[in-house]
């Protein structure tokens, strides 16, 4: 009796075993396989970013161009300030008539 159960323990322990390995195996493979797709995203944004640099320094070079050739065109003389010109107002209209009691009727 005891030699069947020492049996049965040893050949759980082997099936155990081989599934743990298995499994382990699948789990590097699975992350392999994700480190794969990782380096490729990777690779992707990488493009995109020296696309974007290369692009940006294109664009910063005809900038660069162009205001060398500004430097040479004499400026247009600043626009002139606008001064508003302030309304004169009549204070004597603007003053409130002296009301005596005969006006308001009160006596």
């Amino acid at each position: 009796m005891e030699t069947d159960k020492n049996k049965l323990e040893h050949l759980l322990y082997n099936n155990l075993f081989k599934k743990r390995e298995r499994l382990q195996a699948d789990l590097q493979d699975m992350t392999g396989e994700d480190r794969v797709q990782k380096l490729e995203m990777s690779r992707i944004e990488i493009e995109t970013v020296n696309a974007r640099l290369t692009e940006n320094n294109s664009r910063f070079k005809g900038k660069k161009s162009e205001s060398v050739v500004m430097k040479n065109v004499p400026s247009p003389p600043p626009p002139e300030k606008k001064t508003r010109k302030r309304k004169k107002i009549n204070l004597q209209k603007l003053q409130k008539p002296h009301l005596s009691p005969d006006h308001v009727g009160i006596m």
